[in-house]
């Protein structure tokens, strides 16, 4: 317990911004970039089970700046500071609860420290806020802007499919790069697949 939240008292004084998460593209805003985590299970195509990705966006655009490997785990926290990101979540049993930290201090992301701390020394999980694909609302969400930089923007959208017994909803979230008339010049895909919601089919009744 108090491991996890020295962790997180560290995330703090690395300037923490609003987290958003659930099982999957888990996401958070810091100075200048996007951190978002992917696991194969709902994302196909990654070069591991579970990895987080970093998204800069500054003079030269939105773009993707690299990724780490991470264990395979369900991620319950994920704070972005000013030179570090901390995700933490509840892997294998035999792990228990692990924390990494993610340093943002060179060119490519890299772990710095990670643990795994006993379940039953954590007491009860952080929920996690919502992800991309889990809770998150459609519209557009203004980025902190520095001094002398464009303007970004995460523009999420949302259309719904009603077909086959289920309800599809295929989700888009952009980092977009805005001029002063709201076009946008440059933009990078930040995450893109479909939702199912199943439809429960009434039972007949028996004889």
């Amino acid at each position: 317990m108090f491991l996890r939240y020295g962790l997180l008292a560290l995330a703090a004084l690395l300037l923490p911004v609003s987290a958003h998460a659930d099982s999957d593209s888990y996401y958070c805003v810091g100075a200048g970039y996007l951190a978002v985590e992917f696991r194969a299970f709902n994302t196909p195509g990654l070069s591991a089970p579970h990895v987080l990705r970093i998204a800069r966006f500054d003079e030269q655009g939105p773009r993707w700046a690299g990724e780490v490997t991470l264990e395979d785990f369900q991620t319950h926290t994920l704070a972005c500071g000013a030179a570090a990101v901390l995700i933490e979540g509840a892997g294998a049993r035999e792990r228990g609860f692990v924390s990494c930290l993610v340093a943002l201090d060179a060119d490519t992301p890299r772990i710095a420290w990670q643990t795994a701390t006993p379940f039953q020394r954590v007491g009860a999980l952080p929920p996690g806020p919502p992800s991309f694909f889990f809770g998150s609302q459609e519209g557009i969400q203004e980025l902190p802007q520095r001094g002398g930089h464009p303007r970004f923007r995460l523009h999420v959208t949302r259309s719904i499919d009603r077909s086959g017994g289920a309800t599809y909803h295929h989700i888009r979230a952009t980092l977009e790069q805005v001029d002063s008339s709201e076009r946008v010049v440059r933009e990078l895909v930040i995450a893109e697949g479909t939702v199912t919601e199943s439809v429960d089919l009434p039972v007949a009744p028996g004889p």
